[in-house]
């Protein structure tokens, strides 16, 4: 099989950049190991734990790629304030829409929200999208790249973008090397109910162990919802992690200083260690790594 260009990932920066090479001309494949189906939207289902905080310009991006009003039919929930704070009591800061002259600030969005709705626009596109296709092996032939699948079925293209996360295949593959190291933080993230509304603001504190964030997620009827990101220590968060939902709210409540009341629900918790990983070089002839 012979494309122009492969991207292989279709998570969301993959997806959005062969929505982006739409009409382009380039015989476009997207690759992905996982399915590429999107299953119908639940509003009662729960919040997903990953969210993106989309600014202004990706917002402008999305539009373009006529995914946004999909978004905004789901799930977002815009944020016009931040309210930044030490944890010690020694300085705050705040930011608002308005001091800029703008509506919003950003709006918080579910991970799987936002790629759900690129790709459903790439199901009614002309890009050619394989799904289930894990890459197992990578090389030059001639002008081309050849990249070998799983299950044996070959893919040729004079260029491809490796958009496959953190742990790229592509990019080990390629040989790719990577200055990297461990933050020693871990991030345990889940979506809350709060006693009092989030007022359209991004909140964060600083604590001696890391910052917490509490990012607004929609209202459910009279239920005031957020998404958090809790950076502690390796220690503390495995703490944490071991706390019943009764315990992980008393201390989620006290961390944040109450700042919305109590805390009233908490759903299912992820624990993501924190780790900096960079390419030495992005691009390459006939090999880019994005996202």
């Amino acid at each position: 099989m012979h494309a122009d260009l492969v991207i292989v990932g279709a998570g969301m920066v993959g997806s959005a950049l062969a929505l982006a090479l739409e009409g382009s001309g380039l015989e476009v494949l997207l690759v992905d190991g996982g399915s590429l189906d999107v299953a119908p939207f639940k509003p009662e289902a729960p919040y997903e734990p990953r969210v993106s905080a989309l600014s202004e310009a990706s917002r402008r991006i999305l539009q373009r790629l006529h995914a946004w009003d999909d978004i905004v039919a789901r799930r977002a929930e815009p944020y016009r304030e931040m309210q930044v704070w030490d944890g010690s009591g020694t300085g705050r800061i705040g930011f608002s829409a308005a001091s800029v002259h703008a509506e919003v600030l950003g709006h918080i969005v579910e991970n799987r929200v936002v790629q759900d709705a690129l790709l459903e626009r790439l199901h009614d596109s002309t890009t050619g999208l394989l799904a289930n296709a894990r890459l197992e092996q990578m090389r030059h032939s001639g002008d081309d790249w050849l990249l070998t699948l799983a299950d044996g079925r070959q893919l040729r293209a004079p260029l491809v973008v490796a958009a496959d996360g953190a742990n790229s295949a592509v990019r080990r593959l390629a040989g790719c090397a990577t200055r990297e190291w461990d933050y020693l933080h871990h991030a345990i993230v889940t979506s809350v109910r709060c006693e009092n509304a989030h007022r359209a603001t991004a909140w964060q504190r600083f604590t001696d162990d890391g910052p917490l964030a509490f990012l607004p997620l929609p209202d459910r009827g009279d239920e005031h919802w957020c998404s958090i990101v809790w950076s502690t220590t390796p220690e503390q968060a495995e703490r944490l992690m071991a706390l019943d939902e009764d315990g992980f709210r008393a201390a989620l409540g006290e961390a944040f200083e109450q700042r919305l009341g109590a805390i009233l629900h908490a759903d299912r918790r992820l624990c993501i260690p924190l780790r900096q990983r960079h390419a030495k070089r992005y691009v390459e002839p006939g090999l880019a790594l994005v996202g």
